[in-house]
């Protein structure tokens, strides 16, 4: 029985998560911080949430996966990455950027806890931050980040007027919205920054190869290019403009 085994997958999945999150648990009183449990079970939800995103959307394209967790970081790995290097780019786009749709899931749960009463607004706005912070860095465009696997296939065999077209679409509104943050917040994620520099990097990279017949349209790179920005200050704006969500020891 390999990992082709969804019971052994769901087994896995089961096993890492509950040690990550007892791992947490101890980390958190170590640390002093507030309610461990509630951060340890927000971080590990929201982090599944995000990880099924990606689980799903793979599965949709008939691409098996599995999910694991070590320490406080998930991973969801599809088992075929030679199917995964098949499907068209806007597949792999959808694929790659549908964790943060589990983070937004992440907040709405969370929002109808409270209207259930089992939980508090403050509670609510330290996982919207939570979850803010997981999308906005999940995004920037460098390294192992979802957004250096979006950002690479939305510049992907495209011709180099088209290429500018892009960057301007995507970095404008991104450094608008951290000098906005800056001057009326005194302060901005620190993920917006490397978001335009991997903005940069991808865009100006040598990103061409024979797949030219699995690549977007104009048309659905803008889209795409439109969502990407619209999650990327969205999410920095809340980042920015709730409570952290770890909750510190009283001084």
């Amino acid at each position: 029985m390999g990992l082709k085994s969804p019971l052994l997958r769901l087994v896995i999945a089961i096993v890492t998560g509950a040690f990550t999150w007892w791992v947490y648990v101890k980390f958190a009183r170590y640390m002093g911080f507030q309610r461990p449990e509630f951060l340890a079970s927000i971080l590990l939800g929201s982090v599944f949430l995000h990880e099924l995103g990606h689980l799903l959307s793979f599965e949709r394209h008939g691409i098996p996966c599995a999910m694991s967790f070590v320490v406080i970081a998930g991973g969801t790995s599809p088992l075929d990455i030679k199917a995964v290097e098949r499907l068209p780019d806007t597949h792999k786009a959808e694929a790659y950027i549908a964790g943060m749709f589990g983070n937004i899931v992440a907040v709405a749960i969370a929002a109808m806890v409270y209207m259930g009463g089992l939980c508090s607004a403050v509670d609510v706005e330290r996982v919207a931050n939570l979850n803010a912070s997981l999308i906005v860095f999940n995004l920037i465009p460098l390294a192992i980040f979802d957004g250096s696997r979006f950002v690479k296939v939305l510049f992907r065999n495209i011709a180099p007027r088209k290429e500018t077209l892009l960057f301007e679409l995507t970095s404008v509104p991104v450094a608008v919205a951290m000098l906005a943050l800056l001057i009326y917040k005194g302060h901005a994620t620190p993920a917006l920054p490397l978001v335009l520099w991997g903005l940069h990097r991808r865009s100006h990279e040598e990103n061409h190869d024979d797949g030219a017949a699995r690549a977007m349209t104009l048309e659905q790179r803008i889209w795409w290019a439109v969502l990407f920005t619209i999650l990327v200050v969205g999410s920095a704006v809340v980042y920015s403009t709730t409570n952290d969500w770890i909750l510190l020891r009283p001084t």
